[in-house]
């Protein structure tokens, strides 16, 4: 049974604006689902539609097998959902907004003081236990949304951005959290436009835009099926006083150079039919950079690619 089912979804509003249409998406045990699209695309109406914050006009979601519109009381325990943004609790410590909303879900206090010391140790929060919610910076109230949502571990987990205004530190030890949680059994859905930093973290995607999902699956089969196509880039970082030996290796194997002048990172990009000096290019280059990178296409090329797809259809 999927951990989530999504059949032939529709979202009409009142004033006639159709946000979700015709909408099919599942999800397996210990998933990480990344959906993604413009801003407007529907992706906030389709994950509160989940999370049973608003009513579904027509189709159906499942959650464990557990009907959505039928049982919404049920679901609400079933999900966690982090929002985009934070509101209330202002006059609670972080301490406090933690035990607060595991009370709420209905933890045993054994578990929850342990949820609680787990999150707060792991996520390195101690120094702001006992500061309100009102006085938190941005980034520590965010701290406090993604914190919130991991609490319960439920079988279906929803993150709206978990990562945004975080410091690299701290969204480590999210990313670690969550992949926590992975193992454990729990599902998690996300949305966001981090595409570069999740392209490491997912297992599928799933592309929205004007409200249908215009392309889904696993990132490394959509590698495969394009590199024969796209052919490869290649981003180097040179040796000091190195910079001009890589663009003339570059340049003796007839790859093309993006150079942003300023020598830090120097990046090519090469077509199939020079593929077969992809070897030798990289052999020369080891001895004089610093680090190489080699991708044959990515997340972000193939969102912007099913949007540009997407628009032409719609034109």
């Amino acid at each position: 049974m999927p951990v989530l089912e999504v059949q032939n979804l529709y979202k009409r509003y009142r004033n006639g604006k159709v946000a979700n249409r015709n909408i099919n998406l599942s999800m397996d045990n210990s998933e990480l689902l990344l959906l993604m699209g413009p801003n407007g695309a529907g992706k906030t109406t389709l994950v509160r539609q989940i999370s049973g914050l608003i009513t579904i006009t027509s189709g159906f979601i499942k959650v464990c097998g557990i009907d959505v519109s039928k049982n919404p009381k049920r679901i609400k325990e079933m999900i966690a959902y982090k929002p985009q943004t934070l509101s209330g609790l202002s006059e609670l410590t972080f301490y406090e907004a933690l035990l607060f909303f595991g009370q709420l879900r209905k933890l045993e206090k054994p578990l929850l003081a342990n949820r609680i010391e787990e999150i707060v140790n792991s996520l390195k929060l101690s120094k702001i236990v006992d500061v309100r919610v009102d006085r938190l910076s941005g980034g520590y109230r965010q701290l406090l949304a993604v914190a919130l949502a991991l609490l319960p571990e439920t079988p279906l987990i929803v993150l709206d951005e978990p990562s945004a205004g975080l410091d690299p530190e701290h969204r480590y030890l999210v990313w670690n959290q969550i992949h926590k949680l992975q193992k454990k059994g729990c599902s998690i859905l996300i949305t966001s436009h981090n595409l570069e930093e999740l392209e490491s973290h997912i297992d599928r995607f799933a592309i929205i835009v004007d409200g249908e999902i215009v392309k889904e699956g696993y990132l490394q089969e959509f590698i495969e099926k394009s590199s024969s196509k796209k052919g490869f880039s290649i981003q180097v970082r040179p040796l000091y006083g190195k910079e001009n030996e890589v663009r003339k290796i570059f340049n003796q194997w007839d790859f093309f150079v993006e150079d942003d002048g300023q020598d830090r990172w120097i990046t090519a990009k090469t077509d199939t039919s020079k593929n077969l000096n992809l070897e030798k290019c990289i052999l020369e280059l080891s001895s004089i950079t610093k680090k190489i990178e080699i991708k044959s296409g990515s997340l972000e090329e193939y969102y912007l690619e099913a949007v540009q797809e997407s628009e032409k259809h719609e034109n």
